[in-house]
């Protein structure tokens, strides 16, 4: 498919993981590719800087709505790793912008029957939320159940433009765990892992190798959700009734 194709959703997608879970493999921040004739995914790099630029991008080049996929942390002890947010809400310092009704309300009558699917408020952090404590503390100043890091940048360009937004975030970091020392110290601002730095870092501190499995496994259960959410929403993501 070429770049000039037609399309009206535009999707921001933090990682090259998660852009995997659409079927598109992007690997450069800034690099795009059709999911189908009427979906684009741009893969925007980890933090809300990253993610409003890559959303205003796709409004420039076409998009009609914007959507923000991927993974999150949960901040509610009931979420487990695979569980999916269709927020009502999202949640900066500055404001609280709520997704399109019609769109989510569609999205949620396709996915719950097949999916554990939570509505709430996702809030949005600049940095990786690593602690249970800290989990803990955001969940009681916010009142979201959710966090991730691009979702209310995207929200915040859709509403600019008065096009509609939705946010599809499959929980990836569950309350209860802390993120591994080896992970935080060796992911980069734009959120790509440096694999050599990581096993050096195991190498210092082996203890942390459960933890980091675990991660994995979490890690693993939401992209299956996410792949599954793709295959039930079908092409145009129900954008249209």
């Amino acid at each position: 498919m070429t770049s000039s194709a037609p399309f009206t959703i535009g999707i921001v997608v933090a990682l090259p993981a998660e852009c995997r879970s659409l079927g598109v493999r992007l690997t450069g921040k800034g690099d795009a590719a059709h999911h189908s004739s009427e979906v684009r995914v741009m893969l925007s790099g980890a933090g809300p800087r990253n993610a409003a630029r890559a959303a205003e991008a796709l409004a420039e080049r076409g998009a009609s709505a914007l959507l923000s996929w991927g993974c999150c942390a949960a901040l509610a002890p009931q979420l487990s790793p695979g569980a999916l947010l269709l927020p009502e809400a999202l949640l900066d310092r500055e404001r609280r912008i709520h997704s399109d009704q019609a769109w989510r309300e569609r999205l949620h009558a396709a996915l719950s029957p097949h999916l554990t699917v939570r509505g709430g408020a996702l809030t949005q952090s600049a940095d990786i939320v690593a602690t249970p404590a800290d989990k803990a503390a955001l969940a009681q100043a916010s009142g979201a159940i959710g966090v991730d890091m691009e979702s209310a940048a995207v929200a915040h360009v859709a509403h600019h433009r008065r096009i509609p937004f939705v946010a599809i975030r499959a929980v990836a970091d569950p309350l209860g765990m802390a993120l591994p020392h080896a992970v935080l110290e060796n992911t980069d601002e734009d959120g790509d892992t440096r694999i050599g730095g990581l096993l050096l870092s195991l190498a210092r501190r082996p203890t942390e190798l459960p933890a980091l499995l675990s991660l994995g496994r979490h890690f693993s259960a939401a992209m299956a959700s996410l792949r599954h959410t793709a295959k039930l929403a079908g092409p145009d993501f129900l954008l249209k009734p």
